[in-house]
């Protein structure tokens, strides 16, 4: 159990461990001084930090109870973070000093009137304080000529260049006078302690500290004359963690013998970089965007991202705003909500008068991703604007620039777009274009199997509701028989929803598509490709020009361009899209039963709120009394001709 205390010059900390005391005693060091600025909240996460270096060995695979005198230090470990960067270097030193010797520490605060063992340490006899005036100083320097050592001081109260100090301060030329034998030519000032040995704690002499004279004359502390490996601050010859970084001795004892398999290391650790990135794609897209935008502009300097504020920010998502599809439409327009299912943009509309731009969901959607890109650099914690620190994403500037879109997209009439809603017998105004081109003799075999992938997974995405991009993820084992072998059983394991620990299971009795899949397999064997080998994708990667590579998925992007580019073909293409899929099964079961659970069901959704989003067509179904038994294509009716049902007219 440590218990810490620090003041403007001095560190002083206990430990009670087996019914045994250890005191430490240390300088501040001279970066952390007064005179540089820093406050005695720094000093006191400083503190902490000396703590668990020197008594780390005492530490290791232990719960700690840490009691600390100041309240600051310990909110500050309790909320992670601080809006003093020192204070924040500081921590991040003690967790990472912390995981490397296993400790768990458990912060209490207490007053300093509790804390008197270690508040001992650090104030010692108040007369140690005491120092002459600098009139009294200039008289001494008049009738004895100018000092060149003060040798008992400390870097705080020193009356001259060079001095001697009682305890570790990097600065001082040595420790502890009283050991060492002073060259004669040497003018010393001495300014004894004022209390005797039994008021204050064990000087370094008392400790008995070896000092020696260098072969320049200059005395020097053995005690401290170990270099760090990563910063300029030396320690004691039986350091095991540097004071000002944290960094371990290389004599730090081994706890154990292990055999460690290092090649193994690096070719896993090179194999999940390549295959795991660290962010999401959009995330590193939106960073290397805002990245080229901060060096093309022109009134401005050039900068990196790492400097931008959120000024910045905001410009770059206003540039994001050109080249979109949305327009805003001004209130003196008569053509809003006029435009095709599916489709935001109306051409009849002046575009100077009605605006094509970003929708406020795809800026606020980018400012997410630049959060979370900035938070990977290490910018974490909401920007501090008095100290230029923090996510320059996590700003007010930048959450009331989002905010002001929003409020122009109500006042807009930018209404929400979602996929037209498609029943599940949509799928057989393809069937006969389809299976007239799998019937053509002169159809090359690769072509043949695309249209057999895609027929398959128009009915699969049609019957199961679900969403198009976690269907494309389904591997050859998520396929099984139920034991009368006239239904399967799909399981999904990887995509927007399904996981591993939470699969969506459903099942699947439609015999076409049990047909389907049965021709599917057949034409993959036929082109060399054997699904029953391995677990390859079940709807693998298909390009035009290249061999099939059955251990990629394939892109649910393209199978619904091949959708629309069939529906256009067709001339009955209306805006229409795969996810159609996944809304007309919503709102046909939805017409069906109020159930939340069933809702949930139907498109494999983990929230009630996502159901009932997607399930909110069926009041227009629900209200087309004489189309109730198809919801879907009651729902398709009312958006297509929404602008005749106006009231207003």
């Amino acid at each position: 159990m440590p218990g810490t205390d620090a003041n403007n010059n001095k560190l002083g900390s206990t430990l009670i461990a087996n019914g045994q005391t250890v005191l430490m005693g240390e300088e501040v060091p001279d970066h952390l001084l007064p005179g540089e600025g820093v406050s005695i909240n720094v000093r006191e996460a400083a503190v902490l930090l000396a703590t668990i270096c020197q008594f780390a060995p005492r530490l290791q695979n232990k719960w700690v109870d840490m009691w600390l005198d100041s309240m600051v230090v310990v909110m500050c470990l309790e909320h992670s973070s601080s809006k003093q960067p020192l204070i924040n270097d500081i921590l991040i030193l003690v967790w990472r000093l912390t995981w490397q010797i296993n400790c768990k520490l458990v912060v209490h605060h207490f007053s300093s009137e509790s804390n008197a063992m270690a508040d001992s340490i650090t104030r010692g006899d108040l007369r140690n304080d005491f120092r002459l005036s600098e009139i009294s100083f200039n008289i001494l320097t008049k009738a004895y000529r100018p000092f060149s050592l003060d040798a008992m001081a400390s870097a705080t109260n020193t009356k001259c260049t060079c001095f001697h100090s009682q305890y570790k301060c990097h600065s001082a030329l040595a420790q502890n006078v009283l050991s060492m034998t002073p060259d004669r030519s040497e003018n010393i000032y001495v300014f004894p302690p004022l209390c005797d040995g039994s008021h204050s704690c064990p000087t370094p002499a008392a400790a008995g500290m070896p000092h020696h004279h260098s072969s320049a004359g200059t005395t020097q502390c053995l005690d401290y004359n170990v270099p760090s490996k990563t910063c300029e601050i030396f320690n004691r010859s039986d350091f095991l963690f540097c004071f000002k970084c944290g960094t371990p001795a290389s004599t730090f004892p081994s706890t154990g013998t292990v055999t460690v398999n290092e090649a193994y290391i690096t070719l896993r650790a090179s194999a999940l970089a390549g295959a795991s990135p660290s962010l999401p794609k959009p995330v590193t897209d939106n960073m290397s965007r805002l990245a080229s935008f901060l060096e093309s502009r022109t009134a401005k300097p050039t900068i990196l991202p790492r400097s931008a504020s959120p000024l910045d920010v905001v410009e770059f998502l206003i540039h994001k705003e050109l080249n979109s599809q949305t327009q805003y439409h001004s209130i003196s327009c008569n053509l809003a909500s006029t435009a095709k299912v599916g489709n935001r943009l109306n051409k009849s509309c002046n575009p100077t008068i009605c605006q094509i731009r970003a929708a406020v969901g795809s800026i606020r959607t980018s400012s997410s991703h630049i959060r979370m890109g900035y938070a990977d650099l290490g910018l974490t914690g909401p920007w501090d604007p008095s100290t230029g620190r923090g996510n320059p994403s996590d700003s007010c500037l930048v959450s009331v620039h989002i905010d002001r879109l929003a409020k122009e997209s109500g006042e807009s009439l930018v209404l929400p777009l979602q996929a037209t809603p498609l029943p599940t017998n949509f799928v057989h105004l393809l069937e006969s274009h389809i299976f007239a081109q799998l019937s053509n003799p002169l159809l090359p075999p690769l072509v043949r199997l695309h249209w057999r992938q895609f027929w398959c997974f128009i009915l699969l995405v049609g019957i199961s509701g679900r969403h198009p991009g976690d269907l494309t993820c389904i591997r050859t084992p998520s396929l099984t028989w139920l034991p009368n072998r006239k239904r399967i059983v799909i399981t999904l394991i990887t995509g927007k929803t399904a996981t591993a620990s939470k699969p969506d299971r459903f099942v699947v009795d439609h015999p076409p598509l049990l047909t389907a899949l049965k021709l599917y397999a057949r034409d993959c064997s036929w082109n060399s490709i054997d699904l029953a080998e391995g677990t390859p994708y079940i709807f693998f990667k298909l390009a035009e020009h290249k061999l099939p590579d059955k251990n990629t998925p394939g892109s649910a992007q393209n199978l619904n361009a091949a959708f629309q580019r069939t529906l256009k073909g067709m001339g009955i293409f209306e805006g229409e899209t795969l996810y159609g899929f996944h809304v007309g099964n919503a709102a046909t079961t939805a017409i069906n039963t109020p159930d939340p659970a069933a809702l949930r069901a139907a498109g494999g959704w983990c929230s009630d709120a996502s159901a009932l989003r997607y399930s909110q067509f069926a009041i227009v179904a629900a209200a087309a009394e004489a189309r109730a038994e198809a919801p879907a294509d009651a729902a398709r009716a009312w958006l297509a001709q929404c602008k005749e049902h106006a009231f207003f007219t």
